[in-house]
């Protein structure tokens, strides 16, 4: 359980960090319909958590889901998946939902340091014939780091508090591969009426994180 934690962490924070970082960036240029673009990749994070799982536990089911028939329409798929039953995949699959929900977050608090960045100094470097790729990582996220460094300790935080979603898409299956702390815990207390266990663990997994 431990292990799958921090895989689970390993497949989302990094993942939700870049991906909110490129939609910041591209929001944050001078676009048309700036504020609609916005106000859609807004809306994942302003779903409610359990409404986000009920969502994508229809679009990865595995006989009428809307990934298998896109997928296997396009011929990258040779049969329809098991995308959550299948025990080499379903942690992956539960992270993709957790990135998709969490990311709009980090895109609004890397935006707000963006909207801090002088565009004086963007103008100085680029008459210095700095490409876009160097006025990024020589520019952009130097200056977001104070930003970056909250974002990952929150981020940090939630992702290794993830019960909801790991629970309400698999509840640790199948076979417990995808099972994580907060889902043994629970488990144990709850289901096992192990109190004093489940109480020991999450005290142990509280000092962890």
């Amino acid at each position: 359980d431990i292990k799958n934690t921090f895989l689970w962490l390993l497949y989302t924070l990094p993942f939700e960090m870049i991906l909110g970082l490129l939609i910041a960036i591209l929001l944050n240029m001078k676009i048309k319909c700036q504020k609609i673009y916005r106000t859609l990749f807004i809306i994942p994070w302003v779903i409610p958590a359990t409404v986000v799982c009920v969502i994508w536990k229809w679009i990865y089911n595995a006989d009428y889901g809307i990934l298998n028939h896109v997928l296997y329409t396009l011929k990258i798929i040779p049969e329809y998946q098991l995308w959550l039953g299948n025990p080499s995949q379903s942690l992956i699959c539960q992270a993709v939902v957790y990135v998709w929900k969490i990311s709009p977050f980090v895109m609004i608090m890397y935006l707000s340091g963006l909207q801090g960045i002088s565009p004086d100094i963007y103008e100085a470097v680029k008459l210095d014939g700095a490409n876009w790729f160097t006025q990024v990582f020589k520019i952009t996220i130097p200056l977001l780091f104070p930003v970056m460094r909250s974002v990952i300790l929150v981020s940090t935080i939630w992702s290794l508090n993830s019960f909801v979603y790991v629970y309400s898409l698999t509840g640790g299956g199948p076979a417990r591969v995808s099972e994580i702390v907060q889902i043994f815990i629970y488990k144990a207390g709850i289901e096992q009426f192990k109190f004093e266990y489940s109480a020991a663990a999450a005290n142990i997994f509280l000092l962890i994180v």
